[in-house]
This record gives C-alpha cells, structure tokens and sequence, in this order.
C-alpha cells in the first residue's frame, strides 16, 4: 500500500456534472494530491453506486492507492454504497450531502423537513444514530 497522499475520488449530485469539482479539483492538485472526478450516471442510486464502485475497484490507477471519497448533496448516497469492499477506501467525506444508514432512501431522507425558520432539521424528522 502507498504511503503518499491519498487519491481523492470526487463524486457530483443529481443536479451537476463532474465539472461542477474543477475548482476543487484544481485546487487540491495545486496541494499535490491526485484527484478524480468520475461521471455519476444518475440513473437511479443502485445503478450509480454500482458504476462509482466499479471505478473504484477496477482502475488500474487506484489499486494500491489510499483513496478518500467525497460525495456532494445526492453523491453522498452514491459514495456510500459504493463504498461497500471497496479496498483501499479510508474515508467517506460529505459536501452538504445526504448521509444514508443502512435502509435508508433517498426519497425518506429528502422528506426529513426543514421548518420556515429553522436552521436544520425538525426535531426527530431522522432517526438517531451513532457514527462509528
């Protein structure tokens, strides 16, 4: 396994595109980390988790590699599931991001209601949990 700097693997929301990263992408370039920002699918989050892991375990260029992924609003999901023995993944990193448990939807967890007002979410609109 490397011992560098991890690989950073950036993964866009429903409403985006891979380009939506380039100031990201670029900047941490500029600190030397390598830096990949796949096209997510968006063709339903089964279907895109499974595309993101197959990045993951299939490219040749992170096989070894210490690799953190990052997962925008809907990417979050996405990052996820897709993280699921996915060797080499260390760390999961959430950009305002839907933060799924095991059994979670999206649509259950886009339904979680923000109040007029309020500056997150309704007391006990998502179940609680411990973060291990």
């Amino acid at each position: 396994m490397s011992t560098s700097q991890p690989v950073i693997v950036l993964v866009h929301g429903a409403w985006a595109d891979a380009s939506s990263w380039s100031s990201v992408n670029s900047e941490l370039q500029d600190r030397g980390f390598t830096v990949y920002a796949p096209p997510n699918p968006l063709r339903g989050l089964p279907q895109d988790s499974a595309y993101v892991h197959q990045f993951l375990t299939q490219n040749a260029a992170l096989q070894g590699q210490q690799v953190v992924l990052v997962g925008h609003s809907y990417g979050g999901a996405v990052i996820t599931n897709a993280a699921v023995d996915a060797p080499g993944v260390r760390a999961l990193v959430y950009v305002d991001a839907f933060i799924p448990d095991q059994g979670d939807t999206i649509g259950a967890l886009a339904r979680a209601r923000i109040l007029p007002g309020q500056r997150g979410l309704q007391p006990g609109a998502l179940p609680r949990r411990t973060v291990r």
